[in-house]
């Protein structure tokens, strides 16, 4: 005979709660446990491939708040030791891969994964929208517009038609990122209020803070300075409450543009180096680029033209490594602008065809205007 446990049912109801919440707090420990033997090992011990696969997505989410160097290690550990075991688990894996590695601003790579766990998504349309909702991100940063277009698309249909109202709101806010970049700034602008709106009264208050961040970078296109600061200052209140270092940092760099743009020089470079030191300590990669891209940037209105010509190059190469055409016509553009100062007028003619043929992929008619 199986004795039964007395103790849940001598409770009262909150002691049942406390109870409960024990419980799963325990169960999630060993979950963990469990996730931490298989990617040292590649041993699944007494637990199934369900709550393995959490397990391994807990532990990756949580580093990748403060070191996504580490995270994307314990992705790609994820990918290896599940290349023998179901389906699911390999495409949990592979999108862990794909998520790092977009963050990390590794987007070849990042496209990759993701293309190879949509191939193993096709028994669940949700998790194919998801997937979807993510490559038009990637082929954003990419520069293929049409992609990132066809991807948010077929993402916003599936949602619509699964009824997925949060996942329909985020694949909205992933087609805004495309407007803005294309410098529709108020289209985009009207999806983040829309969105944001929806993150707050549902309580997402994560998805609400990156709605912030994105807010406050289209509304500084458009010179409401006033509105931009304290949006960049809410989204970085509650990224640091979560502990979310790396995107309470995409915040506080933001401030550092704004001071930028303001003309607060000093005060922007005080930001932006601490900024790119976190960003470099964190792994992120594109992160710590554009701190020197607007370090540039910064040393053209300081007139520290020599500088600003050294930094933009810099930039220029790290932009080229990741991938990443957009910025790194702008950095072509301000060496452009530092070489014609300092009288190295051949060299400033090339950047600036540079810029030209960049800006002219990405179909971006305020920077081509400006560039010519």
């Amino acid at each position: 005979m199986v004795e039964q446990d007395s103790t849940r049912g001598s409770l009262s109801a909150s002691g049942r709660e406390i109870y409960q919440t024990a419980q799963n707090q325990m169960d999630e420990e060993q979950s963990q446990i469990a996730a931490r033997l298989f990617l040292r090992t590649g041993e699944a011990v007494d637990i199934s491939e369900l709550e393995l696969a959490r397990g391994c997505e807990n532990l990756i989410q949580k580093a990748s708040r403060t070191s996504l160097n580490e995270a994307l290690k314990l992705a790609r550990r994820f990918a290896a030791v599940s290349r023998h075991h179901s389906p699911e688990m390999r495409l949990t894996a592979a999108r862990a891969v794909g998520r790092l590695s977009h963050m990390s601003g590794r987007h070849r790579d990042a496209r990759r994964a993701y293309l190879s766990a949509r191939r193993l998504s096709e028994r669940s349309p949700l998790v194919r929208a998801r997937i979807d909702r993510a490559l038009a991100d990637v082929y954003l940063y990419l520069g293929d517009y049409d992609k990132a277009k066809q991807s948010a698309r077929r993402a916003m249909a599936a949602f619509k038609a699964l009824k997925a109202d949060n996942d329909w709101i985020q694949a909205r806010v992933n087609y805004a990122n495309i407007l803005h970049r294309q410098d529709r700034h108020r289209e985009a602008e009207k999806i983040y209020h829309q969105a944001a709106d929806y993150f707050d009264a549902s309580g997402n208050r994560l998805a609400l803070a990156r709605c912030y961040y994105n807010r406050a970078n289209v509304l500084l296109q458009l010179f409401d300075i006033a509105a931009a600061e304290r949006l960049y200052r809410d989204s970085e209140k509650i990224y640091a409450e979560a502990g979310c270092t790396l995107d309470a940092n995409d915040a506080r760099y933001g401030l550092a543009w704004l001071w930028m743009l303001t003309g607060k020089f000093h005060q922007a470079l005080l930001q932006l180096a601490a900024c790119e030191k976190i960003y470099r300590d964190g792994g992120d990669h594109r992160g710590e680029a554009l701190c020197a891209l607007d370090r540039a940037e910064v040393y053209l209105g300081l007139g520290l033209n020599h500088d600003a010509f050294d930094i933009s190059a810099l930039a220029e190469k790290r932009f080229a490594v990741l991938g990443l055409q957009y910025e790194r016509s702008k950095a072509s553009l301000f060496r452009a602008q530092a070489a014609l100062r300092i009288g190295r007028k051949t060299e400033a003619e090339k950047a600036v065809v540079q810029a030209l043929n960049g800006f002219s992929r990405e179909k971006n008619g305020g920077f081509l205007g400006v560039s010519q």
